[in-house]
């Protein structure tokens, strides 16, 4: 029996009981399954012949988006829950907080109650210990991939932040962020799926232009107009103590053209009483790009055996040729082997990013398994 700890907090994977696995009848040895040609998405998993006694899989909801995607090699926040179906409890695997390949998909039409259809596996020919199922929406991380427009023209979620998904329609994604320092004040925006991905972008440092000057707000909230004088477009509200600094390059009867970027991006004029000049080298604020999130660090307490994936085979829920498929091993992909029994063999992904529940396990014909 194989144990891991992570965080400080160990898992012991349980296997079927050495009575039962035994009388399990030995899996012939499969023939050479063809690599598929790549595809954007994951193959799907390929049931084996059904027995009387299987179930129908539940329909999958419509997705408002179904030519929506994202992929990446994430970190999904420790304990979020992959389902074998898309409503229901029906757990198949736990994320660790490591990180995991993941495709993503169908997303619904209400993030924070419904769930998306996932994939452990990119595609794209890196080889995966593919597991298939459904997460909640919101738990994805989703992060802009360029500026998302709220006031066009004066008001921006800047790129690379992570958002929170609101809704899916027909017509868009509608996404939300909560300002840094402002209270909880959110801005909202609806965009089309390729303004997000599961990977933040590269985010060059911004520098300001080299004539500017640096103002920031001397109160809690500050209005942004259009033009000097003009119509309010924006009002920012502080909390704390916190500050705002903008860059000017233009004043012009009592305002000041301003722009600032963070989390977002403001552009437009502000009433020269509502700030004050910052004098050189007293402060300068910098911009500092969003990174990219670490996964958690998972270990294995003990040693298991690691063996490749020859060709694609099913991932099974049990040690037992018509057991529910959970997905596919692809070919080249790498696992840790925890227990053979009666011609199968229970793994884990080498990366640690995903784990079955107690008691369950992934398990892949040992014969498609090279040490």
């Amino acid at each position: 029996m194989r144990s891991f700890s992570c965080n400080s907090r160990s898992w012991s994977p349980k296997v079927a009981l050495l009575a039962v696995a035994l009388s399990l009848p030995h899996l012939p040895r499969s023939s050479a399954a063809q690599t598929p040609a790549p595809t954007p998405a994951p193959t799907p998993a390929q049931t084996p012949a059904q027995t009387a006694d299987s179930a129908a899989p539940e329909p999958a909801p419509a997705s408002p988006l179904p030519g929506c995607s994202v992929r990446g090699t994430i970190p999904l926040n420790k304990g979020v829950i992959l389902h074998g179906s898309p409503t229901g409890e029906s757990p198949i695997g736990s994320f660790t907080g490591a990180t995991s390949p993941l495709y993503a998909s169908a997303f619904p039409a209400e993030p924070r109650s419904q769930r998306a259809r996932v994939a452990t596996s990119i595609g794209q020919g890196a080889a995966s210990l593919r597991v298939e199922g459904w997460v909640l929406a919101a738990a994805l991380p989703l992060f802009t991939t360029r500026d998302l427009d709220v006031v066009p023209g004066h008001v921006a979620i800047a790129k690379g932040h992570r958002i929170d998904l609101r809704r899916v329609s027909p017509d868009g994604m509608e996404v939300q962020l909560a300002i840094a320092g402002a209270g909880g004040q959110t801005v909202s925006t609806k965009v089309a799926c390729d303004a997000l991905g599961l990977v933040p972008p590269s985010v060059p440092e911004w520098f300001p232009p080299g004539s500017a000057r640096q103002w920031i707000t001397r109160k809690d909230s500050i209005d942004l107009y259009d033009s000097p004088g003009g119509r309010v477009v924006f009002t920012l509200r502080l909390e704390g103590g916190a500050a705002q600094s903008f860059w000017s390059t233009e004043h012009r009867g009592g305002h000041l053209r301003v722009t600032s970027r963070g989390d977002v991006v403001l552009d437009g004029w502000v009433r020269i009483a509502d700030v004050q000049a910052v004098r050189e080298g007293e402060l300068r604020a910098r911009y500092v790009p969003p990174q990219v999130p670490a996964g958690s660090v998972v270990k294995l307490a003990d040693d298991p055996p690691i063996a490749r994936v020859l060709r694609e085979t099913p991932v099974l829920a049990d040690a037992d040729r018509t057991a529910k498929v959970l997905g596919a091993a692809e070919p080249g992909a790498e696992v840790y082997i925890l227990a053979t029994i009666a011609g199968f063999s229970s793994v884990l992904p080498r990366g640690l990013g995903l784990l079955p529940p107690e008691r369950k396990g992934f398990w892949v014909a040992s014969s498609e398994l090279a040490r």
